[in-house]
C-alpha cells in the first residue's frame, strides 16, 4: 500500500500486483495502508515536502499484471485452466483498482511522470536494492508474497486479446517499453 515515510522523507506508490506487498513485509515500508496514486500525496504534502521526498513505485508487464489480477481475484487461484475475456470497454468487476492502468498511479493527470524512480516487477530485487541504496537504508531481501501459481502470462491470450489489453493499456506500453511476450 502506499504511503510517506517523513523520517526517510519517502513516498512508495504502490501499484497493485507488481510486488508491493512484499516489499511492505520489510521494516522500511512495514506501515503501508493503501493503493493511492502519487497525486494523492502530490495534494495532501506541503509543495516542498512532495518535490523533496525521493518517490518511487514498481510498474509490470501489463499482459502479466492482468492475468496476476485476474487470478488473484478467482476462486480457483491453482487452475491453470482459467478462461477470461479481455474487453475493449470493461474491466473485471473484483478489485477494479487492481485493473487501473499503472500510469495512474504513478503519473499526474497529463501522463507526466511524478516519481523519481520507476522500478520493474521483472527486475524486482535488483530495483529495490537500488531504491534501498538511494535513501541510504539496508537493503532487506524480499520474499514473493501473494504469488500466484501459473502457466506464463502469453499462454492466456488469444491474439485478439493481447490486441484489446494492448488498446486497454496503451499508456502504460508506451510509457514503461512493454511488449507482449517479451522481457522487460
Amino acid at each position: 500500500m502506499s504511503i510517506f515515510i517523513p523520517e526517510h522523507n519517502l513516498i512508495f506508490i504502490h501499484v497493485p500486483r507488481t510486488g508491493g506487498s512484499s516489499m511492505e513485509r520489510t521494516p522500511l515500508l512495514c506501515c503501508a495502508t493503501s493503493h493511492d496514486s502519487i497525486r494523492v500525496f502530490r495534494d495532501l504534502l506541503a509543495p516542498e515536502t512532495f518535490r523533496s521526498a525521493f518517490k518511487f513505485g514498481f510498474v509490470r508487464n501489463p499482459w502479466d499484471r492482468y492475468v496476476s489480477a485476474f487470478r488473484a481475484g478467482q476462486a480457483g487461484i491453482g487452475s491453470n485452466d482459467l478462461a477470461f475475456e479481455v474487453r475493449d470497454h470493461a474491466m473485471p468487476p473484483q478489485s477494479p483498482e487492481h485493473f487501473r492502468a499503472q500510469w495512474e498511479f504513478v503519473c499526474d493527470e497529463d501522463g507526466n511522470l511524478l516519481v523519481d524512480c520507476v522500478g520493474h516487477y521483472e527486475t524486482l530485487e535488483e530495483d529495490w536494492a537500488k531504491i534501498c541504496r538511494a535513501v541510504g537504508c539496508e537493503v532487506y531481501p524480499l520474499g514473493h508474497e501473494r504469488k500466484t501459481e501459473r502457466k506464463p502470462y502469453q499462454e492466456y491470450y488469444t491474439a485478439e486479446q493481447a490486441l484489446a489489453l494492448k488498446r486497454i493499456y496503451a499508456r502504460d506500453v508506451m510509457l514503461f517499453g512493454y511488449k507482449f511476450g517479451e522481457d522487460w
